[in-house]
């Protein structure tokens, strides 16, 4: 037990050394009240470091949204830590951006947070996503359709969100919480197929380890690759555009087509500049035709 245990803090502390002083850092920490994102705080904890808890209400489950509220609440204080929360009009906000709940739910959880970040000062804005959202975050790019970048999962750090625990995986985040004693609440909508990302971990993922026991670990070996191809790629890619192609005045960008159809594979790397803007695949084919 000693070992597993060291061996979370490993993977947790090898995250954070990517931050030049961490330890000296403030964070911010989304918890939800499930058990990823309370292993996450149980582990800030252990470690010292210096830490503050945010919780959203999307007021989507009654009552069940109020205990997660609750225990979240509990647990900050039994650590000394201050308690943000919020309540969200979640159904006014997908009405009048015309957007999915998955989306409408993104947008402001972390339009606060990114609130709470400039008037308290964190350095960070630090979630639970684990190796198994890396994995689900991949094979779901995959079937939208992607380039290189899509499937080389989240990154550790973007901008100023922190992912920490992102090699560790949903097993050992169960294992841990049962010997830490670690309070979480199962939210049950996890088990409903209706969003994408359900139906790839419960309906794609079953399958695959049944192909692959030892499929997470698999599939960590495999990002790790493919980010080290990326590298190679992104840095050819930024070689050609270099070279002319881009120009920019402003928020303006302008692209010399004649030089563009000069390269190599002039689609793909239109694909991976526009990709960065939010372009698929199949929309810049479009573009390209």
């Amino acid at each position: 037990m000693a070992f597993f245990m060291e061996t979370i803090r490993e993977h947790i502390e090898q995250a954070l050394a990517e931050i030049p002083n961490y330890e000296d850092k403030t964070y911010l920490l989304a918890v939800s009240g499930g058990v990823d994102s309370m292993v996450l705080m149980h582990l800030y904890n252990s470690l010292g470091l210096k830490f503050k808890v945010a919780h959203c209400n999307f007021n989507l489950r009654g009552t069940d949204s109020v205990k997660d509220e609750m225990l979240v609440r509990d647990e900050a204080i039994k650590f000394g830590v201050d308690f943000y929360f919020e309540s969200f009009d979640l159904e006014n906000y997908k009405k009048k951006h015309n957007c999915s709940t998955q989306m409408a739910a993104r947008d402001l959880r972390y339009n606060w947070f990114h609130n709470l970040v400039k008037e308290h000062k964190f350095h960070y804005i630090v979630t639970a996503h684990h190796l198994n959202d890396n994995i689900e975050t991949l094979l779901l790019n995959l079937t939208r359709g992607t380039g290189i970048k899509g499937i080389t999962g989240m990154e550790l750090l973007s901008k100023n969100i922190l992912r920490p625990m992102l090699l560790v995986s949903k097993r050992s985040i169960l294992k841990y919480s049962a010997i830490n004693s670690v309070s979480f609440r199962n939210d049950v909508s996890n088990t409903s197929n209706d969003y994408s990302r359900n139906k790839i971990r419960n309906l794609v993922i079953p399958v695959l380890e049944d192909l692959n026991p030892g499929l997470d670990q698999t599939m960590a070996n495999n990002i790790a690759n493919l980010n080290v191809v990326n590298e190679v790629y992104q840095t050819a890619i930024e070689k050609e555009l270099s070279n002319g192609i881009i120009a920019s005045k402003g928020e303006l960008y302008f692209m010399e087509i004649p030089k563009l159809k000069k390269l190599i594979n002039p689609k793909n790397t239109l694909f991976e500049w526009l990709y960065r803007f939010g372009f698929n695949y199949s929309v810049v084919s479009q573009l390209y035709a």
